[in-house]
């Protein structure tokens, strides 16, 4: 849109806001007023969209609440900016679309394509049940494990293994568990990893990769790959 001022056009940027609430767009504007924060990408899909995707995608991320705070995966203040659910989208883009579904534009048509209908829900629901039920069995029994694996740099792609090995490839669209991973071979071997990661004993390649916190497709990929060989023993 554009607006005349001072005898200049001037272009600002807007958003629908498709079935948010008076509340919704009250706490919006609160919060870009009050905090001068903008919106970030995922508050602006919560705002643009109402239907059966995003409504999936918020209630794992509010079912995994106590998941996600128990275990120091994602701050308060990150929830209130709407990261758990951004972080839910992005790994069930993944799941459908390959690494390239964290891209924004990629997420955002997911939420579009998906607004009337989601016919796979309780199927990713489920999905989404047993890789976290994995997590939570090597965190409780492993600090280490859980001390490393929690950032989101080392979550993200041992979920995608998870997937990966119990489920199938990356986009192909398989929802039934195929095979159940070993959790005590897996336990064993991450902690192998993490020893070599803290001792120095990685290739510096390596360990610098796991010390970035990027999240871009190719260094997800990378991580991924070298996660997967250590559990089939590769690495």
């Amino acid at each position: 849109m554009a607006e005349i001022s001072d005898g200049n056009l001037h272009h600002l940027t807007g958003h629908y806001l498709r079935g948010a609430t008076e509340s919704d767009i009250i706490a919006i504007f609160s919060r870009v007023n009050s905090f001068s924060l903008p919106l970030n990408p995922q508050e602006k899909r919560n705002a643009i969209y109402a239907g059966e995707f995003k409504t999936t995608v918020y209630d794992i991320a509010s079912k995994y609440y106590t998941f996600w705070r128990s275990f120091n995966i994602l701050s308060d203040a990150d929830i209130a900016r709407m990261k758990d659910a951004e972080l839910v989208s992005e790994l069930f883009s993944v799941i459908m679309n390959g690494l390239s579904g964290v891209r924004q534009n990629i997420l955002d048509k997911l939420y579009e394509n998906y607004d009337d209908q989601f016919p796979n829900r309780v199927q990713y629901e489920n999905i989404f049940k047993q890789i976290i039920s994995f997590f939570g069995i090597l965190f409780d029994n492993n600090n280490d494990i859980k001390s490393h694996f929690r950032k989101i740099s080392w979550f993200f792609p041992l979920f995608l293994v998870f997937y990966i090995k119990s489920y199938g490839q990356l986009g192909s669209n398989n929802l039934s568990i195929q095979t159940q991973p070993n959790l005590d071979n897996i336990d064993s071997r991450l902690t192998s990893f993490i020893d070599n990661y803290k001792s120095g004993s990685l290739t510096d390649d390596i360990r610098l990769l796991f010390q970035q916190g990027s999240r871009a497709p190719s260094k997800i990929e990378q991580r991924l790959e070298y996660l997967s060989n250590l559990l089939d023993g590769s690495q």
